[in-house]
């Protein structure tokens, strides 16, 4: 049987190992998923180019072709979080400072407003409250603990 849990344990490392030269740059998520697929987000500092998903692809490649985890088929993707996905890791947010956000706390209730801090406890939220016609009548700031809400997405505006 397959220990899918190891196998992501063994490849955080291997990635981290791999960026440990490359302060820039940092691991974000890694799942593993009992089809054989793997999908592991990178990003970096200045963001991540395509040529660095590529050089952890194959360095991650050469192990899973050599010890062979998950057997000789597996899909492997390696590429950034992308603008969809949820922010996980502290960098991501200090990244983000000044980006309009959507967090969603665990009673369900959604925020929006402007990123405008971040540590290793809270962020600060600028939500900008707004009347029927979308005039802004009002700020509020917002500190929000890291175990109070579920996910942060980046908001995209058109």
């Amino acid at each position: 049987m397959i220990d899918f849990q190891n196998i992501k344990e063994q490849l955080q490392s291997l990635v981290n190992e791999k960026l440990q030269s490359e302060p820039e740059y940092f691991l974000v998520d890694i799942k593993v998923s009992p089809g054989k697929k793997i999908e592991v987000y990178i990003d970096g500092d200045d963001g991540i180019k395509i040529e660095k998903c590529a050089e952890i692809s194959r360095y991650l490649e050469a192990y899973l072709d050599t010890e062979q985890p998950l057997g000789e088929k597996y899909v492997l993707e390696v590429s950034s979080p992308g603008m969809s996905n949820p922010l996980k890791v502290l960098r991501q947010y200090k990244r983000r400072i000044g980006r309009e956000v959507e967090v969603t706390l665990k009673s369900g209730k959604k925020l929006e407003g402007f990123l405008r801090d971040a540590d290793d406890q809270k962020i600060i939220l600028e939500e900008i409250l707004k009347d029927k016609k979308e005039k802004e009548i009002d700020r509020k700031m917002h500190e929000i603990l890291f175990d109070d809400f579920k996910s942060t997405k980046l908001k995209l505006n058109f």
